[in-house]
């Protein structure tokens, strides 16, 4: 697992020092949203997405002011962790060999690795899957069903 996590964290951090410190146009405006939220202000009026991204960003920056590499860097060895959170779900459910080759695909897949040097909420969110998809099969659990009751079609 740390192998996978050392070569997810690589490929990101290279990814992100790769696409360097000009903000893209949309990403000028989350580190404006970013910036409001660390010095207490409030989000512009058009901004009507749940600010949980910008906040998220403010996280990452630990409440002071970055450069835009230092925020992707950040950003990118957050989004590595998910390399550990695949091979702990694909260890729990499948076995060793599947949550390697699953933490293999998660760590060098080009659009995952990529994305994590750009500010786009989907980067975090990839994170939510492998965290939620057990609590929701540990509920499951706890209230007697298993996780795929009620998935197929049954013949009356």
């Amino acid at each position: 697992m740390v192998t996978l996590l050392l070569l997810a964290l690589v490929a990101r951090i290279g990814a992100a020092l790769a696409v360097g410190r000009i903000p893209f146009p949309d990403e000028g405006y989350l580190c404006g949203c970013r910036e409001a939220a660390v010095q207490g202000g409030g989000f512009d009026t058009y901004y009507r997405h749940l600010p949980a991204y910008p906040v998220f960003l403010a996280h990452l920056s630990l409440g002071v002011e970055v450069d835009l590499r230092t925020l992707r860097i950040a950003q990118a060895a957050v989004a590595a962790s998910g390399s550990a959170l695949v091979f702990a779900l694909g260890d729990r459910i499948y076995g060793r060999p599947a949550a390697i080759i699953a933490g293999l695909v998660y760590s060098l897949d080009p659009l995952l690795v990529v994305s994590a040097g750009l500010f786009y909420p989907e980067t975090p969110g990839t994170l939510l899957v492998p965290i939620l998809v057990p609590l929701a099969c540990l509920d499951d659990f706890h209230a007697g069903r298993t996780a795929t009751r009620g998935a197929w079609p049954t013949s009356a």
